[in-house]
């Protein structure tokens, strides 16, 4: 059996396959009257939908010498009987697709005569395309809509909507038993632009299963992974969607993302392309080593990956060109393209077996690289983009797809200054810290950054490790010169971090200030980047995502900020350290007159 494939435009089994014709000396019997119920299901290719597309079915003939396996669980052979009016539309249908039928016996319809041919291999796959084009342009007629001067009277017409689509997002035709031509048509029943191309998808030549007893039954030869009564449409956008293990990521980070869109069917494909561009913040992977390939979440085999990434082109972006034909390839450095042609899957064996068996589902291909910098604004958001589109054997040119990952990444400022909450205190030092709070089974833990020169964070061994960062240092060299100390701010930016959980500790006061009370809090960003503080006490405040911490060159001075329960924490805290626990009720007494004669 071979090409049996063909009779599909739109990924089917154009089961003009399943007319294994002219084996009625085996035994068996038709199993159905043509008036039985039976249906044919459309299911929207991976990532895409029916909604808002009408598709009618013609019925080209009722199944007649329908003959059964041994156990009767499956069927054989048949033939097609021709509904009135097909028989002419066929023959003119054959002719246009360039198909000899001199050698059609005399008892024998053309339309018998050319499902044999495409099982046997006498009509070839694009002349079993060509034809059911023509039989469906014949179908419509003159006015190339559904209805009007049709010769042949459309059996059922379906509008894909909210009620017609089931959960799983197919959509049913329920028909009678027989063989139909699909056609879709836009409101007002339009199936052909004035210059004869199809006004949207093409159409598809599609048997239901067999009715025994109210059973479908299927034919008995596997025919790769195809079915009698169901069908993938193509999209009229090819559908493709980009994703990441992230919405957000510190700079530095590794950040994997995926390109997701319709595995084509390459039997039915000129040309297919995806096309991806890094920018703000990522590059181009350099190699395909991180590259997986998968179909519906599943990796592929090893040679079916060799062969999807050995036409990954690096450093390349792929397009249609001008004039919808073909795909142009230029270079970029941020980009990465792949082109598949049908010739790139063989014919037969492995490869067509995975095509057949996957056409229309989900391909993943997903790749790793590190994030280098971004930030959370519009003009400067880190993200990856995938382009993605298809040409059909027909030259019907689906329009392109598009997706996009933006990959934010955040920052927060901290202020230093004195009391007043106004006067710049350069040089205190600053360590960070990301506090993870995932498992709430274990206390949070904390782990120190580091901040390269580049803006890159990464993972410290310990507290000991981690960069210190000196309030009013902008330049990050570890000094604060003496430019930088007229500054009207003495400010941190802590720039390039995900979205979480960070704890903030202060290390080391300013030069004349106390290293009593220093504060460690905590910072959160939200996913939308606001930021907000815990555990500062009344030396921290946050007012538009800038973290403004106070110093104190004294504890005089921390009543100042309403700081007394500081106060009384610290001398508890000192009283208990000195096992004089019998003081600890006259500490907390007296702790304002305690306050007053460290003021003097």
């Amino acid at each position: 059996m071979k090409n049996i494939v063909v009779t599909r435009k739109l990924a089917a089994l154009a089961l003009a396959s399943a007319s294994i014709l002219g084996a009625g000396a085996l035994a068996g019997t038709a199993v159905a009257a043509p008036t039985d119920a039976a249906s044919i299901t459309l299911s929207p290719i991976a990532g895409s939908s029916l909604k808002g597309r009408d598709f009618t079915a013609y019925k080209l003939g009722d199944y007649a010498n329908v003959v059964k396996n041994a156990d009767g669980t499956a069927v054989n052979s048949f033939s097609v009987t021709t509904a009135t009016g097909v028989e002419a539309l066929a023959a003119q249908a054959a002719t246009d697709a360039g198909i000899d039928v001199s050698a059609k016996n005399a008892s024998q319809d053309t339309l018998n005569f050319v499902l044999s041919g495409s099982e046997s291999g006498s009509v070839t796959a694009a002349q079993f395309r060509a034809f059911a084009n023509a039989l469906a342009k014949g179908l419509v007629g003159a006015d190339a809509t559904v209805g009007g001067d049709d010769p042949v009277v459309a059996a059922k017409t379906v509008k894909a909507d909210d009620t017609t689509i089931a959960k799983d997002g197919t959509l049913n035709l329920d028909l009678t038993e027989g063989y139909y031509l699909i056609v879709e048509n836009q409101d007002g029943g339009k199936v052909l632009n004035d210059d004869g191309t199809f006004a949207s998808g093409l159409p598809i030549a599609l048997g239901t299963t067999f009715q025994d007893n109210g059973k479908g039954l299927q034919l008995s030869k596997d025919y790769k992974g195809y079915a009698l009564g169901s069908a993938v449409v193509k999209s009229n956008t090819i559908p493709v969607v980009k994703t990441a293990n992230a919405d957000s990521a510190k700079v530095g980070d590794d950040v994997t993302f995926t390109a997701r869109t319709a595995f084509p069917n390459l039997l039915d494909t000129k040309t297919f392309y995806i096309s991806d561009t890094a920018s703000n913040g990522f590059t181009a992977p350099a190699d395909t080593d991180s590259f997986t390939v998968s179909i519906d979440g599943k990796a592929v085999s090893d040679d079916v990956k060799a062969t999807v990434l050995g036409k990954v082109q690096l450093g390349k972006k792929a397009a249609l060109n001008a004039a919808k034909d073909g795909v142009d390839i230029t270079d970029d450095a941020n980009s990465w393209a792949m082109v598949l042609n049908a010739a790139d899957f063989k014919t037969d064996g492995t490869d067509a077996l995975f095509n057949a068996a996957n056409a229309g589902k989900s391909l993943e291909i997903s790749y790793t690289v590190q994030k280098t910098g971004g930030d959370d604004q519009d003009a400067t958001v880190a993200k990856n983009s995938v382009d993605a589109g298809n040409i059909y054997n027909e030259g019907q040119v689906p329009s392109e797809g598009h997706g996009e990952k933006k990959v934010n990444s955040f920052d927060f400022d901290v202020d230093k200054t004195a009391v007043d909450g106004t006067t710049p205190v350069f040089g205190a030092a600053f360590k960070i810290a990301s506090h993870d709070t995932t498992d709430t089974s274990t206390a949070p833990t904390d782990t120190w950054l580091v901040r390269a020169a580049d803006g890159k964070w990464s993972n410290a061994a310990d507290e000991a490790g981690a960069t210190t960062f000196l309030s009013g240092d902008t330049d990050y060299d570890g000094t604060v010169s003496d430019a930088e100390a007229k500054a009207k701010k003495a400010s941190i930016d802590f720039a390039g971090l995900a979205a979480g959980t960070y704890t903030v500790k202060e290390e080391t006061p300013a030069a004349g200030y106390s290293n009593a009370a220093l504060p460690t809090f905590t910072v959160t960003i939200a996913d939308d980047g606001t930021v907000t503080i815990a555990n500062g006490g009344t030396l921290v405040s946050n007012k538009n995502d800038v973290v403004t911490v106070k110093n104190i060159r004294n504890l005089g001075e921390l009543a100042q900020t309403g700081g007394i329960g500081v106060i009384i924490a610290t001398l508890i805290a000192a009283i208990i350290a000195t096992g004089a626990v019998v003081v600890i009720r006259r500490g907390v007494k007296n702790a304002k007159a305690e306050a007053a004669a460290l003021r003097a």
